[in-house]
């Protein structure tokens, strides 16, 4: 329905908003970068947004097209994965 869809868009939003505010350290950390990489993908942040964020680390080598994708196309074997908690 259009409030399903109203109130998903701006959980989505909110999510986002949040991972913009992830520190570089985060990022910059393989282990850490991992988990927040799958939790933006449980949460429904559209790939666009996660590599842009993603692409924040600075202290990294800048990953390849090949490189993201084997990442973004892999599931957490977490066995609770990763989510909004991860994030925030």
């Amino acid at each position: 329905t259009k409030t399903e869809t109203k109130t998903e868009t701006k959980t989505n939003n909110n999510i986002l908003q949040y991972c913009k505010l992830i520190n570089n350290e985060y990022l910059s950390n393989r282990d850490d970068w991992l988990k927040i990489v799958f939790a933006m993908k449980r949460e429904k942040v559209n790939e666009e947004d996660a590599l842009r964020i993603s692409n924040k680390a600075t202290d990294c080598v800048p990953l390849t097209d090949e490189a993201w994708s084997n990442v973004w196309d892999r599931e957490d074997q977490r066995e609770n994965g990763c989510n909004i908690g991860t994030i925030l």
